[in-house]
């Protein structure tokens, strides 16, 4: 390649950042974003987003009370997609047209 590619260049509006790093002494991992905008009337405006996330959160006092919650909410899921497949259904069923050639 003789030339490197420009990414940034004078139509670039907005430069988005992604990093991902996992800290072991906590357990945690953090997902940061930031985004580098660049306007129009000129300037840059920078801002970011931090988002922690503990993947195993469960410890083994409350794993029983974890289990149930989830269970709760995948059977609140299961409801709701249900209904909303049955509502489906019916609202195609009833707006058929029916063409009888004679």
């Amino acid at each position: 390649m003789c030339c490197p590619p420009r990414y940034i260049d004078l139509a670039t509006r907005l430069v988005v950042v992604d990093l991902s790093a996992y800290n072991p002494m906590m357990d945690m991992w953090v997902g940061a974003r930031a985004f580098i905008e660049l306007p129009k009337s000129g300037g840059v405006v920078v801002s970011y987003q931090l988002t922690p996330v503990r993947l195993y959160s469960w410890t083994e006092s409350d794993i029983l009370s974890n289990i149930l919650l989830e269970v709760v909410i995948a059977v609140f899921y299961a409801y709701v997609a249900v209904c909303i497949g049955v509502q489906r259904i019916t609202y195609s069923v009833s707006h058929t047209v029916v063409c009888c050639a004679t």
